[in-house]
């Protein structure tokens, strides 16, 4: 107990301390939601949970909708133009894929 902290985030209470920082520092990258008037979502959040999302298409402007389950998060470097990516697993069966957080509509949440 005497490493817990009273002003320690609820939120990042069950993280090893080695990641914390870096799981703060995303804290100010959102993904846009259709459903909130809240300027967005905490990708570190949405770990586990199934989403459905609007994927803007990288070399066209199309937008697929589609439902998956977020296995993973890389943490991006905004200062040198990497972006923040959730590594989606679609419902279809497709292959795992990284997609950037910014070309991520976020429709719903389900646990």
């Amino acid at each position: 107990m005497a490493n817990q902290h009273s002003t320690e985030s609820a939120r990042l209470a069950g993280v090893a301390p080695a990641f914390q920082p870096w799981i703060s520092a995303i804290q100010n990258e959102k993904i846009s939601c259709s459903f909130s008037p809240l300027s967005g979502i905490d990708p570190v959040g949405l770990l586990g949970r199934h989403v459905q999302v609007d994927h803007v298409q990288e070399y066209s402007s199309l937008i697929v909708t589609y439902g998956a389950l977020v296995v993973g998060l890389q943490l991006g470097a905004p200062g040198l133009g990497i972006d923040s990516q959730l590594l989606l697993r679609p419902d279809d069966g497709s292959e795992d894929e990284y997609v950037p957080v910014a070309a991520l509509t976020v429709l719903a949440v389900f646990s």
